[in-house]
């Protein structure tokens, strides 16, 4: 969404409501709630598999965004692209707090009942399958190296700086790719 769109629909552009953020304006959190919110939810239950977990992430992230509305820097990107770095961020966290858990639970197991309380409705399980299917499609699509990192950044939790390691190959290559294979996977999946 473009600032010019963004005013059109009668709302401030993003930057203007992080500068009333950043000087205390509740308000513009509210605003710059609704207007993300649904987006930055769904990229993280990408990330994380589950729609309470990447609600909590999202609500973490807003949580941030009040905290540092003022260290925005229109300069260094547009604020959808600075929110949803902080969403995938803590979506990463999650994951690695949920891997923590479940090495825990591991050594003291839970019963049959807790497992089940938490599994998700067949009509969520349906729906994650759609989205799986039509997402391992485009992912087929992208060049294998493409895919591959996007799978070890996004799924796995990798850093660049891991990924790079890994492959043996630069940084600003690493995120290069990453960056051309979402392009091309956004494009697939709209």
């Amino acid at each position: 969404m473009t600032a010019h769109e963004t005013e059109a629909e009668g709302g401030a552009p993003d930057e203007e409501l992080l500068a009333k953020l950043a000087g205390g304006n509740r308000a513009a959190l509210r605003d710059l709630y609704h207007r993300h919110a649904g987006r930055l939810i769904r990229l993280a239950s990408g990330i994380v598999g589950d729609r309470t977990m990447a609600e909590d992430c999202v609500h973490d992230a807003f949580v941030i965004v009040c905290e540092r509305a003022g260290s925005f820097e229109p300069s260094m990107g547009a604020p959808r692209a600075w929110l949803s770095t902080i969403v995938r961020n803590r979506a990463i966290d999650a994951i690695r707090k949920s891997s923590r858990r479940r090495a825990i639970l591991k050594a003291n197991p839970v019963s049959a009942e807790d497992e089940i309380d938490n599994a998700p409705s067949p009509e969520e399980r349906a729906s994650l399958s759609q989205d799986r299917t039509r997402l391992d499609a485009c992912l087929e699509e992208l060049r294998a190296d493409q895919s591959a990192l996007i799978v070890a950044v996004y799924s796995k939790g990798l850093s660049h700086r891991e990924a790079a390691r890994l492959t043996g190959e630069p940084v600003g290559t690493i995120k290069s790719r990453i960056r051309r294979g979402l392009i091309a996977l956004r494009e697939c999946l709209s």
